[in-house]
């Protein structure tokens, strides 16, 4: 049983460590492709907005603007708990994000999912 625990917890740190690594990476390439954003998300929309910028994200770090309908509906318990005052497409998947980083526990699955795809 105490084998268990312990498995238990190693899976919840390492996923915990590479939400964050992620979290770190995206950051950190944003910076790199549009210096000096500085978390505005209407100054990383606009930069993002250059096709040659935004091509330079990775896969991972990409914005998935075609999905907000999907997210909004698969998220609407997180959207309405944590990110109620995000009215913009970009800040309330930049929101639902940072939850997911900061307390993977308090997002449902189906959200998880859908912010992964």
């Amino acid at each position: 049983m105490n084998k268990f625990i312990v498995v238990l917890i190693a899976l919840f740190v390492s996923g915990a460590l590479l939400s964050q690594e992620r979290n770190t990476k995206c950051k950190d390439e944003l910076a790199r492709i549009c210096p000096g954003y500085g978390g505005d998300g209407n100054k990383l929309g606009a930069c993002l907005k250059d096709p040659e910028k935004s091509k330079q994200l990775s896969p991972e770090c990409k914005p998935r603007r075609g999905g907000f309908p999907a997210i909004k509906a698969s998220c609407s318990t997180e959207i309405q708990s944590y990110c109620s005052t995000a009215t913009e497409d970009g800040k309330l998947y930049m929101c639902i994000r940072q939850q997911m980083n900061k307390n993977p526990s308090s997002v449902g699955q189906n959200c998880k999912d859908q912010m992964n795809k």
